[in-house]
């Protein structure tokens, strides 16, 4: 990330002195940007991880409060917990 910026400050340099950014720099930055991307896309959360939220817990019971967004996965979970 401190590259990064420091590399900003370089193109800000290049574009206040009047020269074109350097080939490499460009690079450079589309290639941190596409890792940024690739690897918030990599992590992010399945289509399950994001329907089901962990509402509150009751650890004297044991029990879970569970929120459902879609409700075949709340119908499925219920079935399969009989």
């Amino acid at each position: 990330m401190v590259f990064f910026v420091f590399g900003l400050m370089l193109l800000g340099d290049s574009l206040w002195r009047g020269r074109s950014p350097s080939l490499v720099f460009v690079a450079n930055t589309i290639f941190f940007c596409v890792s940024v991307l690739a690897t918030w896309y990599a992590f992010r959360p399945n289509a399950l991880e994001r329907a089901v939220r962990i509402v509150g817990m009751n650890i004297g019971s044991q029990n879970t409060l569970i929120r459902f967004e879609n409700d075949w996965y709340r119908d499925v979970f219920l079935e399969e917990n009989r």
